[in-house]
Parts: C-alpha cells; sequence; structure tokens
C-alpha cells in the first residue's frame, strides 16, 4: 500500500459548497445475491461499496477487462485521507474513504471475515458486481484505527476540496500496469458520520448520479 511521506497542509476548509457532491452508498451482498453469483457466495451481510456508472461507458472500458483493488493513503488539506481504488480494464473506480471513520473500519473487518469485498456498479440499464480480494492487517492504511472517533468534519471538507480542484483525481495513479484510464468515477464514501459531515456545510447536495465526464 502507498503512502504520502510529507504531512498534511494547513488550510481553511470550505464554508460553503456549490458542486454536486457525488457521493456512494453502502449496501449488502444480499442485496445482489439474487443476481450474482458472486453476490451469492458471500455472507448476506457482507459489505458491499457501490457507485452509479454510465452504462455504456462501463462496458466500452471495464467488462472483461483485468481487476486490481488498491487502498491508498492521500494527502489531504488538514487531513489524510483513504482511497479505494479499483481499477477494472480501462476504468478506474476512486471512494475517498474517512481512515478514523468506525463505519469504514466495521466494512473493512466484515471484508476480511469474508474474505472479499464486494463492488456493485449501478445504471438505469444494468447492475454488474465484483468481488475482490482485501488486503491484510499488515498494509500501511491500517495505521490510522488507533484514530477512530475523531469525527468526519475535516475528512468531508478535505475530500470536497480535492474534488473541486481536480487533485482527487491526480492523487490516484493507475493500479494497473501500462493500462489507459478511459472512465474515471470518483465519489465518497457515504456511511453515517460522513452524510451527517456533508448536511453541515451550506449549499452541499449529494449527487448519487452518475457524472458523463471522465
Amino acid at each position: 500500500m502507498s503512502k504520502t511521506e510529507h504531512q498534511p497542509n494547513s488550510g481553511t476548509g470550505l464554508n460553503s459548497y456549490s458542486m454536486p457532491i457525488y457521493g456512494a452508498p453502502l449496501s449488502y451482498a444480499r442485496a445482489f445475491a439474487k443476481l450474482f453469483e458472486d453476490a451469492a457466495e458471500m455472507p448476506a451481510q457482507s459489505p458491499v461499496v457501490t457507485t452509479a456508472v454510465d452504462p455504456e461507458r462501463f462496458k466500452a472500458s471495464a467488462v472483461g477487462g483485468q481487476s486490481r483493488l488498491h487502498i491508498a493513503t492521500v494527502q489531504g488539506d488538514n487531513c489524510y485521507l483513504l482511497a479505494l481504488s479499483l481499477q477494472l480494464g480501462h476504468s478506474q473506480f476512486v471512494w475517498l474513504a474517512d481512515p478514523v471513520d468506525p463505519e469504514f473500519w466495521s466494512v473493512i473487518d466484515e471484508a476480511k471475515k469474508a474474505g472479499r469485498l464486494g463492488f456493485a456498479f449501478l445504471s438505469p440499464a444494468e447492475p454488474w458486481f465484483q468481488a475482490c480480494g482485501v488486503p491484510q492487517s499488515r498494509s500501511t492504511f491500517e495505521q490510522y484505527r488507533n484514530q477512530i472517533g475523531r469525527g468526519s468534519d475535516a475528512f468531508v471538507r478535505s475530500a470536497l476540496s480535492m474534488m473541486k480542484s481536480g487533485n482527487a483525481v491526480h492523487a490516484v495513479i493507475s493500479v494497473l500496469p501500462d493500462v489507459e484510464i478511459a472512465y474515471r468515477r470518483t465519489c465518497l464514501l457515504l456511511t453515517g458520520g460522513v452524510t451527517s459531515a456533508i448536511a453541515s456545510i451550506p449549499g452541499a447536495i449529494v449527487d448519487r448520479t452518475a457524472p458523463l465526464t471522465v
């Protein structure tokens, strides 16, 4: 797992936010068990990370390609963020997660028990499902477990600032060597704490639909 070596910058954060916040809620394997064999083989309560996708671009760039999951530590304005980066062929999906959020660690722990973490890609046309193995306890990002409970305000403000500036895209590189990214989706992982923190920012509106641009 990769980790930035320098310290977070100081910053004032956001007092308001005028752009859509692309967010992705959590679900469970049972919700997809009737549709996908991989989901049916997982425990019913196993967490599934979701995201909305543009179906035509997803089929053109992701279906049938190689896959790899990587969890990286990313430097934000006032804190560190975790980036769950799943590459499927020429598509890359990044979920920014709060490393001090206990709900996030519950997701990781449940996925380790199941041996896999599920990912669901949703569109009005049809859904897709991918199950991936999860990094083990020796991974670098695990160091943030001892900071659980500090609240998600700093994370949300830092993540939104990065998404607005475009830095969130540049912070996460392709995890499949020599595979060019043709379709990218970056969003916030919507736990209860993150959703509450978003609600405290004037003008912030969560959009769960898929943007049509890379």
